[in-house]
């Protein structure tokens, strides 16, 4: 029997029971072969079984086997109080000598710039001799080789020197080529190059085509019907897909009572219209229709076009404009034009150009109203950069991974007043920001835990302007910012209930999953939020708390929440609870 695992037997049944659930200090002798002391290390560690003590013998000759001892082993132990005193037996130092390729693979090593894994003198193993050869491997079959062969022939042990060849038999070079699809699921192959990042012509790679399963099925409009197969032939590597159409669009409609604020006023009907369209084209486009009544006479009317991987690159388009209207008060119009640079898998970079323009729809004098509300007219223009990554299981409904959206832009802004055929100005430079992260955690097979941040930040700075404003001073008009609150932002309060100029926003949610399309959950989010205007600086921390359900039905998902809301320190009321009903219907 091998000395290392007899003696860990003795250890494991005659190691006195006062050594466990204790903290020892263990001092490591190293003998050489003449067995003379050369070396002297002191740790401590926590036993709390015989198991863990057999693991812990395990690690420390495992630790000195990797330094290139590879004959090391635990020679014998005693324990004095609470130090364990352990002999351990070297041996032999065994270093990595040289390595010699033919000419073919030589050459290939250096392109391939691999040659580092076969340095000289380092401390040698079996198991580092396989990780050499796994990753050089790797890199061949990644970079057109997909039927290569690697290994260490005529390996030799001259003491404690280990000299080998290693060759590299190529087997042909491949590049990728056709996409053929079977199937209902009808998309463009040029876009489902770009997407899959299989461009004709490219080195063939093992690490692409092993990820074409997990990004076909993250695509909200396409499923895989089987897995995808390769076909090799004449050089070329031609990829089979096998795919059927998801439903992706859909029109979502939510109805919602909230209290009027006047006294003994009918509660106020709030709603919402939503219609999403994908893939119409075959180009995996999208055209999105959103409006919004929140209040009494108070409308948002949102659009969105984005067609991605123009002229078969990896730029796309990115238009967005939104149209809001503040009951009699004022109409803001806010356009964005944005150009996405994707990466695979449908992340992506975006330059945008957002400017914002308002309004006044009162018939009153400009000056009284900014006098009284702070609101005013003004232009934006603001020019920036935003990123997106995402790794979903499901974009449409998810229970694993992540989102992660961030943008940020800087211009200039003007607020003015037309009042008696004088204009008064104030002008100022502005850097506006934003941030949206999801993250969901599978607890178990049925629950998920959902993390969501959503924040949002704008400053102004080097003013300069008439001195109707104030001599240097730089203030927002509510009618320019950021619109909070609602069942996509912060439960427990109306819809864009809250005017900021800096806030966050974290929501935890709890789901108990009883479908496919189906879940139970519970909720609890916060916001901290500022306000800074001409008239006031606001700080509030409001919250909310509630449950819904979503089941999914012949007609599409129907969804409805419950959630009660406090603000300004008050205490949360029955009275000022919102309730929200909706119905997604997919086609």
């Amino acid at each position: 029997m091998n000395p290392f695992v007899l003696s860990l037997l003795l250890i494991f049944f005659f190691l006195p029971k006062c050594l466990f659930s204790q903290q020892i200090s263990c001092y490591c002798y190293n003998q050489s072969d003449d067995l003379s002391v050369i070396e002297k290390k002191c740790f401590k560690a926590r036993i709390d079984s015989g198991i863990e003590f057999d693991l812990f013998l395990s690690k420390i000759q495992k630790r000195q086997i990797k330094k290139g001892y590879i004959t090391a082993s635990i020679d014998s132990f005693y324990q004095k109080s609470d130090t364990l005193f352990l002999t351990v037996f070297y041996g032999k130092s065994f270093r990595f000598g040289p390595i010699y390729f033919d000419s073919i693979t030589k050459k290939m090593i250096t392109h391939f710039k691999v040659d580092r894994l076969f340095k000289s003198n380092r401390a040698f193993t079996t198991a580092k001799l396989h990780e050499i050869n796994k990753k050089v491997h790797e890199v061949i079959r990644n970079n057109g080789y997909p039927f290569a062969i690697t290994g260490f022939v005529n390996s030799t042990m001259d003491s404690t020197i280990f000299s080998s060849s290693y060759r590299i038999e190529p087997n042909g070079l491949f590049v990728f080529d056709s996409i053929i699809v079977k199937g209902d699921g009808e998309i463009s192959t040029n876009y489902l190059r770009q997407f899959l990042g299989y461009r004709k012509g490219q080195l063939y790679s093992d690490r692409t085509v092993a990820m074409v399963e997990d990004r076909i099925n993250k695509l909200p409009f396409l499923q895989s019907n089987k897995p995808s197969q390769i076909l090799f032939q004449d050089s070329h590597a031609d990829l089979y897909l096998f795919l059927k159409r998801k439903k992706s669009g859909y029109i979502n409609g939510i109805a919602g009572l909230a209290p009027s604020s006047a006294q003994g006023g009918k509660p106020i009907l709030t709603g919402e219209a939503d219609v999403y369209l994908q893939n119409i084209v075959r180009r995996g486009e999208e055209l999105a229709f959103k409006w919004q009544k929140t209040g009494n006479k108070s409308q948002n009317v949102n659009a969105k076009l984005v067609y991605p991987y123009l002229f078969n690159t990896m730029a796309g388009i990115d238009f967005r404009i939104e149209i809001m209207r503040q009951d009699t008060s004022w109409l803001t119009v806010n356009p964005i034009y944005g150009m996405r640079f994707y990466f695979s898998g449908g992340n992506y970079l975006k330059l945008f150009i957002d400017r914002k323009s308002s309004s006044l729809l009162t018939v009153r004098k400009p000056m009284a109203i900014f006098l009284e509300t702070g609101v005013t007219e003004f232009n934006r223009d603001l020019y920036g950069i935003e990123c997106y990554f995402a790794n979903l299981d499901d974009v449409l409904f998810p229970r694993l991974g992540y989102l992660f959206e961030s943008k940020i832009g800087l211009g200039q802004k003007q607020l003015f007043i037309n009042e008696l055929g004088i204009q008064y100005r104030n002008k100022a430079s502005q850097v506006e920001s934003g941030l949206h992260f999801q993250y969901y955690h599978p607890i178990s097979s049925r629950f998920v835990l959902l993390f969501e941040n959503i924040s949002g930040y704008m400053h102004l700075f080097k003013p300069h302007g008439d001195s109707l404003f104030g001599e240097g001073k730089v203030f927002f008009a509510p009618n320019e910012m950021f619109r909070i609150g609602g069942l996509k932002s912060l439960r427990g309060f109306d819809e864009n209930a809250f005017s900021a100029t800096a806030f966050s926003m974290l929501r935890v949610e709890l789901r108990f999953l009883y479908g496919k399309r189906s879940s139970f959950n519970i909720f609890y989010n916060q916001a901290a939020y500022q306000q800074m205007s001409s008239l006031v600086l606001l700080n509030d921390n409001p919250y909310g708390i509630g449950i819904g359900t979503d089941f999914e039905t012949p007609a599409g998902i129907f969804a409805i929440s419950y959630a009660l809301g406090s603000q300004s320190g008050n205490p949360i009321s029955m009275r000022n609870s919102r309730v929200h009903i909706g119905l997604i219907s997919r086609f």
